[in-house]
């Protein structure tokens, strides 16, 4: 791609699933990607985007973080392996969490449990809703 006269180079992350033996790469331009734009471009390479029922777990392979913000800042040439988890379950323990401390939260939210769309925009977050309140 070409802005404003410069070249821009393509930008990669490599991700594998943890049951794949070897690495595969999306491409991106830019320094880094959000979480949430690399869940999408991984369930478009891997056919996922239709699948309402899963959501993607994705952690860093050599230091062993799992990101878990969608606005998480992951840096080009970065490896992740990635864990395909139930969308569902994650939301119905978001709504049965009793802590005051917010948990992991899934990318998904009430209404479309899809937690990436297959727009290259990614769906804002929201808050779960507080029972608390009255």
């Amino acid at each position: 791609p070409v802005l404003y006269g410069r070249v821009l180079m393509s930008s990669v992350i490599h991700f594998k699933f943890r049951s794949a033996l070897n690495f595969e790469t999306v491409n991106f331009d830019g320094e880094y990607v959000t979480l949430n734009n690399l869940k999408i471009l991984i369930a478009k390479k891997k056919g996922l985007v239709q699948a309402a029922d899963i959501d993607l777990s994705i952690t860093n392979k050599q230091t062993g973080e799992e990101y878990n913000r969608p606005d998480c800042i992951i840096p080009k040439n970065t490896e992740v392996e990635v864990m395909k988890t139930n969308a569902k379950i994650q939301l119905e323990a978001l709504r049965n969490n009793t802590n005051t401390q917010r948990p992991s939260a899934p990318s998904s939210v009430e209404g479309s449990l899809l937690p990436f769309s297959s727009s290259s925009a990614p769906a804002p977050m929201q808050d779960p809703p507080n029972d608390d309140e009255d």
